[in-house]
């Protein structure tokens, strides 16, 4: 009995942190949909993609394109490297190699042009 007790406290601490993650997800879907077109969304779209790109790249993609679509059109270059980031982790993930390594050379760029590695 004594040798139970860690694992159960280990699976109670995943299910919370589980819980807390899907918390956050519905949070950023709300500032999503209540947000203008601001770098609020922006940052709240890479953010979102990023909670979604180690379990479904799909959705990460999906959000981390929009992130991407928007900070090109508001002129946001962090927003961009950020969604740059996400989209290669994503991708990479996926299996998705051509496409994630000219992202991730994107974000490379950015970094350098911000002096922020």
């Amino acid at each position: 009995m004594k040798n139970l007790w860690p694992i159960i406290f280990f699976l109670l601490i995943s299910l919370f942190l589980k819980a807390q993650m899907i918390t956050n997800r519905d949070s950023l879907k709300q500032v999503i949909a209540t947000t203008k077109e601001d770098t609020s969304k922006i940052n709240a779209l890479w953010n979102l993609g990023f909670s979604y790109a180690f379990v479904h790249q799909d959705s990460a993609i999906l959000y981390a394109n929009e992130g991407l679509e928007l900070s090109k059109k508001a002129n946001y270059v962090l927003g961009e490297a950020h969604s740059s980031m996400v989209l290669n982790m994503a991708l990479t993930l996926q299996g998705n190699y051509t496409n994630a390594l000219q992202y991730g050379f994107n974000y490379l760029s950015i970094g350098e042009k911000l002096r922020d590695s």
